[in-house]
């Protein structure tokens, strides 16, 4: 038998018809990807975010510690330098402090507190970006999402579209 006897035949034991048989769909659809910059969207709504606050900087972490400890809330204040100003009155060298509220803060007190140890140690000298509301200021109140981590494409984009 070859193959275009085949075919029909299998069909029928299979109970189809010729007439139903039909190529599938594609199963692996490719999943939408993530946008561009993770949590701030994609190139749209970082635009939008440069535009709405006030400062733009790049600030190396030196400090890390928690205050409102209310586990599993608390909040995180980051002291930082700020090495480069994209946007805003701040010069390099001025010391800002960054605050905003977490909600994983372990329970049991050993875990919190390598839990917090962990944090200070992996920020500490870090490059962070920051996208900041309000006038040149030491003290910031913002939510984390606003303060990623260095991506040299991100202070790019940044600095080109800072207007």
């Amino acid at each position: 038998m070859n193959r275009r006897e085949i075919i029909p035949l299998l069909i029928g034991l299979i109970g189809l018809s010729p007439n139903v048989v039909k190529a599938k769909e594609p199963v692996s659809k490719k999943p939408e990807a993530a946008p561009r910059w993770t949590f701030l969207g994609d190139d749209d709504a970082l635009r939008h975010t440069i535009k709405e606050v006030e400062q733009v900087v790049l600030v190396c972490v030196y400090q890390t510690s928690l205050t409102q400890v209310n586990p599993p809330f608390a909040e995180v204040v980051l002291r930082a330098t700020v090495v480069q100003t994209i946007k805003g009155g701040h010069a390099i060298g001025d010391k800002i402090a960054i605050r905003f509220m977490t909600d994983s803060l372990p329970s049991d007190g050993k875990e919190r507190d390598k839990f917090i140890q962990d944090i200070a140690n992996k920020n500490l000298g870090s490059l962070k970006m920051a996208f900041l509301s309000g006038d040149k200021m030491g003290d910031y109140l913002t939510e984390w999402l606003y303060v990623p981590d260095f991506d040299p494409d991100m202070l790019a984009f940044a600095v080109k579209n800072r207007r």
